[in-house]
C-alpha cells in the first residue's frame, strides 16, 4: 500500500469531502470522494487504512447519496472483500498487457481505411467507440477538441473500417508511448457498435494494421484492457490471451 500521507495529500487537493484517521503524529486512514466530471453517473471514492476495522467504517463515511465508485488492487483480497460486504459491487477490471506485434498481423476478412489526418470524422469515431466500450460508466458528452487531446494526440497510425456504404464502423489508434521499451499504445481500437456480428473481425483487421508498423521491432504494443460487461469485448478478446495481466485493478461501485 502506499503512503496513507502521499494519498491523502494527493486527494485533499481535488477531492469534495474527504476525513483523515491520525494517531498522534501519523495518517492512518482516510477517506475522500469527489465529482467525476468525465463520468458524472457516480462520484469517485477511495478508502485507505492500515487497519481492517478503519476501512469498514469509512466505507460507511465514503457512501453518499450519489453513487460512488472506488478502485482497488485485483490482488488486495481483503480491500475487495471488504468493499463487496459493505454494499459494493464489482463492474469491470481493467489491466495492462504487453504483447507482441507480430502476434497481430495477417488478414481477418476487413479492409482498412489508413488515417493520415485527425478529421472531425476520425475524432467522432473515436468518440464513438469510447462511449460505447464505457457503457458501464456512461460518459459526459465530450468535445472534439477534449476527444483530440485526450485520446488522438501522439497518435502514429490510425485507421478505420467501413462497410458497403463507406461508413466507418470500426476504428482504431496507436499513440507513441512515454516507455522507451514499448513500441506503441493501444488503448482505443474496436467496432463503434459492439453488437455487430463482426466485431471481433473488425477488431483484428484495425490491430493487424496498427500491428504491421511495428512486428519487426523487438518491442511489444502495450494494451490497456477492460473487461466486464459495457467494456470492449473485443480488443479484451483478442489480445488477453497473449500476455498476463499486470496492474491489474477491480473497480467497484456502490450502486
Amino acid at each position: 500500500m502506499p503512503p496513507l500521507s502521499r494519498d491523502l495529500h494527493s486527494w485533499v487537493n481535488q477531492a469534495d469531502f474527504h476525513v483523515a484517521l491520525v494517531d498522534g503524529d501519523e495518517v492512518v486512514g482516510f477517506a475522500a470522494r469527489m465529482r467525476h466530471r468525465a463520468h458524472p453517473q457516480r462520484d469517485l471514492g477511495a478508502v485507505y487504512a492500515t487497519e481492517r476495522a478503519d476501512i469498514e467504517g469509512l466505507y460507511n463515511v465514503v457512501r453518499g447519496k450519489r453513487p460512488v465508485k472506488v478502485r482497488l488492487p485485483a490482488d488486495d483480497y481483503d480491500g475487495v472483500d471488504i468493499a463487496t460486504r459493505k454494499g459494493f459491487t464489482e463492474r469491470i477490471r481493467s489491466a495492462t498487457y504487453r504483447v507482441p506485434a507480430h502476434v497481430f498481423t495477417g488478414d481477418f476478412g476487413y479492409d482498412f481505411t489508413p488515417v493520415f489526418d485527425a478529421t472531425r470524422e476520425f475524432i467522432d469515431a473515436i468518440g464513438v467507440l469510447y462511449a460505447d466500450t464505457h457503457r458501464w460508466d456512461p460518459p459526459a458528452p465530450y468535445t472534439r477538441r477534449y476527444i483530440r487531446q485526450t485520446m488522438v494526440n501522439g497518435a502514429q497510425h490510425m485507421a478505420f473500417v467501413r462497410d458497403e456504404n463507406d461508413q466507418p464502423i470500426g476504428v482504431a489508434a496507436a499513440l507513441a508511448s512515454d516507455d522507451d521499451d514499448v513500441a506503441a499504445d493501444i488503448a482505443l481500437a474496436g467496432p463503434l457498435d459492439h453488437a455487430h456480428p463482426e466485431a471481433d473481425a473488425i477488431t483484428r483487421s484495425l490491430l493487424a494494421h496498427l500491428a504491421s508498423f511495428y512486428a519487426l521491432g523487438d518491442a511489444p504494443l502495450w494494451f490497456e484492457i477492460d473487461t466486464g460487461a459495457g467494456t470492449n469485448v473485443s480488443l479484451a478478446n483478442i489480445v488477453t490471451p497473449h500476455a498476463p495481466a499486470e496492474d491489474e485493478v477491480v473497480i467497484l461501485t456502490s450502486d
